[in-house]
């Protein structure tokens, strides 16, 4: 699984997703950034109004406010602003 971002509107949205064509990409489905369990529920990464992460509803006090190392890595390789 790797790390993807779509754009909506002023949002950017970080998403797992597996890299295989017969696996829709585009879409409200992903996997939870914590647990890989299929999700359509979002949530800002460290508070910012920009940035927001796939993570579901049993994760979300986990990932709350919590810096994650591989997500700040993917905003910094890909200059998503």
């Amino acid at each position: 699984m790797e790390l993807f971002n779509e754009k909506e509107k002023d949002k950017i949205i970080i998403y797992k997703h597996f890299y295989e064509p017969s696996i829709p990409f585009k879409g409200w489905i992903h996997n939870c950034f914590l647990c890989n369990s299929i999700t359509s529920r979002y949530q800002r990464y460290l508070d910012s109004k920009k940035y927001y992460v796939i993570v579901c509803k049993n994760c979300s006090e986990k990932f709350n406010n919590k810096p994650y190392a591989v997500i700040k890595k993917y905003i910094l390789k890909n200059n998503l602003k």
